[in-house]
């Protein structure tokens, strides 16, 4: 019984070392890089005095004063909701789309 189990472990080892069972290889960087244009759109930028400086980075922005802020209108900002009806009555409709 021995000489089996010691026989399947054998077996196993060579087969988990195989290269058919190994994972393949990673895709070289060029091809996981994105085109350009398609990255994570930038949701803050740099205000100094109610101006908003969209030219300078976050380090720059600090440096100089100013304050890096989230974007108005970006799906992570809050959105203003409709005022609620009060209660029993039915809620108003929506304006018609123009």
């Amino acid at each position: 019984m021995t000489k089996r189990i010691a026989m399947s472990v054998a077996c196993l080892t060579i087969l988990a070392a195989s290269p058919a069972m190994a994972q393949t290889a990673a895709p070289a960087k060029e091809e996981q890089a994105k085109p350009k244009g398609q990255g994570t759109p930038q949701t803050h930028h740099c205000y100094k005095d109610g101006k908003l400086m969209a030219d300078l980075t976050h380090k720059k922005c600090t440096a100089q004063g100013g304050e890096w802020k989230k974007d108005v209108g970006t799906k992570e900002a809050p959105k203003a909701s409709p005022p609620s009806a009060p209660k029993g009555e039915p809620a108003p409709a929506p304006a018609p789309a123009k």
